[in-house]
């Protein structure tokens, strides 16, 4: 979650629909463009540094570039996107700034958002001619955002915000070792039942689910870049039973994990600029 305050006027850059069965892309940090985007289809994993964050069907995707930030997916997915050209930064003044979170899951605000997402897209002829509608309606899309982050007041709010990036760095440190919601909670010093109930409220899902996701998510890139056993790579990240996470794999992800996407054409419908 992050504070910004914009300073300059947003202008058209990109509206499209993009389709992959493969996809990859890694951004630059940039306090000039903001880009807005949901999934349609599939799924996309974000990391911004060493964080991971997963944008699932309906979750709207807002590429705030504070770090170097990639996008991937590793089967067929789609996602529709929108961005400007506009000068952004941090801001500390909560009554001012608008809440942006990295990944906005599903809500009752996200059906509005994908609206105004569409008719960015789908009438961009009318935005890309016109400063003032461009401005008009991605600020729209904005304000949508800012709105639904408000509405669930623990997703801002800084001591809820601070748990949850904490018990992800404990995670991403000992990544490669057995990780149980007890030990995290133990580690921030607060009762696990607490520590289950914000980080859902932040991330969108069960801190176990998280830790499995990325420990497996690793688990996947080595044996696609390694010949080892698959037990070995297992053991490196804290399981013992290569079986377990064959089967964990494809309960999280819906395929199985030694599968390889069958193709890695892109198809675009809308405009890129």
């Amino acid at each position: 979650m992050k504070l910004i305050d914009i300073h300059k006027m947003p202008t058209f850059k990109l509206a499209c629909v993009f389709e992959a069965d493969e996809y990859t892309c890694s951004f630059e940090p940039s306090n000039t463009c903001l880009e807005f985007a949901y999934v349609s289809e599939g799924r996309l994993e974000v990391t911004k540094g060493k964080e991971r964050y997963i944008a699932e069907k309906d979750d709207i995707m807002c590429a705030v570039r504070d770090v170097k930030t990639t996008v991937r997916a590793s089967e067929f997915h789609s996602h529709h996107v929108v961005a400007v050209d506009t000068l952004w930064e941090f801001s500390e003044k909560s009554v001012s700034a608008f809440h942006i979170p990295y990944v906005l899951k599903r809500c009752e605000e996200t059906e509005e958002i994908k609206r105004l997402i569409d008719d960015f897209i789908y009438s961009s002829y009318l935005y890309e001619n016109s400063p003032g509608r461009t401005a008009e309606l991605f600020l729209r899309i904005l304000c949508k955002i800012d709105v639904a982050c408000r509405k669930n007041e623990t997703s801002y709010q800084p001591k809820y915000s601070l748990v949850a990036e904490k018990a992800k760095s404990y995670i991403q440190k000992n990544i490669n070792k057995p990780i149980t919601q007890k030990m995290v909670a133990d580690h921030l010093g607060v009762s696990p039942s607490y520590l289950c109930s914000v980080f859902k409220k932040s991330e969108g899902m069960s801190l176990i689910r998280y830790v499995n996701i990325h420990k497996l998510t690793d688990i996947k890139n080595l044996l696609e870049k390694k010949s080892a056993p698959m037990y070995k790579v297992a053991e490196m990240y804290g399981y013992t039973d290569a079986n377990y996470v064959s089967s964990l794999y494809k309960k999280l992800f819906g395929r199985n994990i030694t599968s390889v996407p069958e193709s890695k054409n892109g198809k675009t419908n809308g405009k890129y600029n």
